[in-house]
Parts: structure tokens; sequence; C-alpha cells
């Protein structure tokens, strides 16, 4: 399956109500949006909408990130070759104390 880099295109509700009416269902507004879908999801080419929020972490987890950033880049390919994925995850305790302090840990 090939990806394709896709320009951005910004899309605003007024833009949608103008073409679609403001009484439009939500299918005509994803059509008009992703394009038509066809209950095919390998057709779809592999959209992704991204909505930006607000970042919880305090001053101090993003300021640990500068440390964690080159850590995880330097220890990425020992872990690939030894354990064949990467990343960190609460199994160790390394992997929780960094989770920890950059923020990237939610309790819940």
């Amino acid at each position: 399956m090939s990806y394709l880099v896709r320009k951005n295109n910004e899309v605003y509700r007024h833009q949608i109500e103008a073409y679609l009416g403001k009484d439009a269902k939500v299918g005509d507004a994803l059509d008009y949006i992703f394009g038509h879908y066809n209950n095919d999801y390998r057709s779809m080419g592999g959209f992704t909408l991204r909505v930006w929020s607000k970042d919880k972490r305090k001053w101090w987890q993003r300021l640990n990130m500068f440390w964690a950033m080159p850590l995880t880049v330097i220890v990425l390919p020992f872990q690939w070759v030894v354990h064949g994925k990467s990343g960190w995850d609460t199994k160790t305790k390394l992997g929780t104390f960094i989770l920890k302090v950059t923020g990237n840990l939610h309790d819940s």
C-alpha cells in the first residue's frame, strides 16, 4: 500500500454550508471533505484529520524533553535490534520514569 503526501487544504465550516446548505447531513459533509466513501476502506487515500489541542504538560515536563529525546534517539536502534520494537512503555522502570517526567504517561 502506498501513501501519498497530500497538500494540506483548509476547509472551513462556512464553505461546507455554502456548498451543501445548512441542513446538510453528516454523510454529505464527510463526502465533501474526504471524497465519496464506497464502503471499501482500502480505496480511501489514508487521510488524517488533525485537531490541535492545548499541551497540558507542565513547563518542567516539556523541559525534560531536552534530555529524553536525544536519549530515545540513541537507544532506539538497540531496542529495535534486541526487542523488534522501539519506544518507551510502562513495563520497565526506566520507561515508566521517562514517560512520567515528560508528561506522556496519562494515569486514567
